[in-house]
């Protein structure tokens, strides 16, 4: 028959046991790993929200976005070009986001097959310079998290597309 245990609270008021003396060390152990597993998940996340928090500052500060259009007309193009939140009529950009607009514009790159150089939407983020492997796990991870709900994430547009230098926006 196994040794009955007592509560801690009972352990101080009699004579322990070798037994007794052993469970309560490993359930002190056992306590102990999962105070320092809880501080260790805590200390990563305030990382990473500083990290994401930099990241996105960062971006933001340069008041500039980038676009991928998709073409009104059926096309097997895409189209990226950079918006200069400056020049917007609209900066909280509701008239041009998920609506249609016309762009004038000088086609500054063409790329019309897989092989080419893909068009980097990272470059000049604060992203740019991190590794696409270390972000694809970054992203990877976040999406495994519970109740989070990331969109596919593209770093980069492959052809046919054409990255546009905009002139005028007409809504």
């Amino acid at each position: 028959m196994p040794p009955s245990y007592k509560k801690p609270s009972e352990l101080s008021k009699t004579k322990l046991t070798p037994e007794e003396k052993q469970h309560l060390k490993e359930e002190e152990r056992k306590i102990q790993e999962e105070r320092e597993k809880a501080h260790n998940q805590t200390r990563q996340m305030e990382q990473l929200r500083k990290f994401l928090q930099s990241a996105l500052s960062d971006i933001q500060a340069e008041k500039i976005r980038i676009f991928v259009i998709d073409l009104k007309e059926p096309s097997e193009y895409k189209v990226v070009t950079l918006l200069f939140m400056d020049y917007l009529r609209d900066r909280s950009m509701t008239e041009i986001s998920y609506k249609e607009f016309k762009l004038l514009g000088k086609v500054a790159r063409k790329v019309d097959r897989q092989n080419d150089k893909p068009i980097d939407l990272l470059v000049g983020t604060g992203f740019g310079g991190i590794g696409r492997d270390v972000l694809e796990q970054l992203v990877g991870g976040l999406a495994q998290m519970p109740n989070m709900n990331l969109p596919e994430v593209e770093m980069e547009i492959t052809g046919p597309a054409l990255e546009i230098v905009p002139i005028a926006i007409f809504v």
